[in-house]
């Protein structure tokens, strides 16, 4: 086939996927790596559910390799510290408002905002530009009146 070995088990791993996530890659909502990162979750109601939280919060593949690790879909802690995701502060904001706070960055700045919050309350707020021009456009926007 003029294919690695390792290159078509890994092909054939992504057939154990469910039929949405599996379609989900073959139309690039989802890379090779989220793919793969599925694997890694039990049963295929887990996988597609975080397939979905993917595609609609747009997640990196090292933040699904996180949650995967932390062990997403499995019954959250009972001491009420951390979430099924394992991350305390992610339950403190409302994905909803997150959504909303990043729409208004967005239209703000005229860019592509993220907000994504850590543990302990903390986080990171990323501004995406396409050139120099558009960067220093961004920064002009930060700068105190």
């Amino acid at each position: 086939m003029g294919k690695n070995r390792s290159t078509v088990t890994n092909y054939l791993r992504l057939l154990k996927l469910p039929p949405d996530v599996q379609i989900g890659l073959r139309d690039a909502e989802i890379s090779m790596g989220h793919a793969r990162a599925l694997i890694g979750l039990d049963d295929a109601k887990t996988q597609v559910e975080l397939f979905r939280k993917i595609v609609a919060e747009e997640l990196s593949v090292r933040r699904v390799e996180e949650l995967v690790r932390g062990g997403f879909g499995r019954p959250a802690a009972t001491d009420g510290k951390a979430t099924a995701n394992g991350s305390a502060a992610a339950a403190a904001v409302p994905v909803a408002e997150l959504r909303r706070t990043e729409r208004h960055l967005t239209d703000r700045f005229g860019s592509r905002v993220q907000v994504r919050p850590g543990p302990k309350g903390s986080g990171e707020i990323k501004i995406a530009f396409d050139s120099v021009e558009d960067m220093q456009r961004i920064l002009h926007i930060l700068q105190p009146s």
